[in-house]
């Protein structure tokens, strides 16, 4: 976060106009003067109701699912060859963007990028941010070509590809 918005933030906290508290959204109903919100923090079982004139997704844009059900990801966890994030909000990457597989260790010449891997790298959705990663995968991708990785024998051309 940018410090001149860090500093608006907590002016506007410091003032009693933001509160910030950790659960999960449970329920919202849309009223004529706002919304009515079912909070449940976290480690407790009841949930609370509040009101509120307007409520912000601070969660990122949308993920996918990933479970070997869901499309278009599903045939890569079934395989193996992708889990998700240990916060469920993507899929599991190491620092570099290389994804991580069901054994735990990143998966050869499969990368996820930007956004997917955002519940490992929490955040990564700036382009400044992206922009570094790609340039990152690229050359890990070059250096694996320079060394042969991904041809076939007697190929001078790069394969990549699921087999089933």
């Amino acid at each position: 976060m940018a410090p001149e918005i860090g500093d608006r933030i907590d002016g506007v906290r410091s003032r009693g106009g933001l509160e910030v508290r950790v659960g999960r959204i449970v329920a919202v109903r849309g009223t004529g003067r706002g919304l009515f919100v079912g909070i449940r923090g976290r480690g407790v079982s009841t949930v609370e109701l509040h009101a509120f004139d307007w409520m912000i997704n601070c969660s990122g844009v949308g993920r996918p699912g990933v479970s070997a059900l869901d499309a278009p990801l599903g045939p890569l966890v079934a395989a193996g060859l992708l889990r998700a994030d240990a916060l469920g909000r993507g899929l599991d990457v190491t620092p570099t963007g290389a994804a991580v597989g069901r054994s735990g260790m990143p998966t050869p010449g499969l990368h996820a990028l930007g956004p997917l891997g955002a519940g490992s790298l929490m955040e990564i959705t700036a382009m400044p941010d992206i922009r570094d990663q790609c340039a990152a995968v690229a050359r890990s991708i070059a250096s694996g070509v320079r060394h042969g990785f991904g041809r076939p024998p007697g190929s001078g051309r790069s394969v990549a590809g699921l087999a089933r």
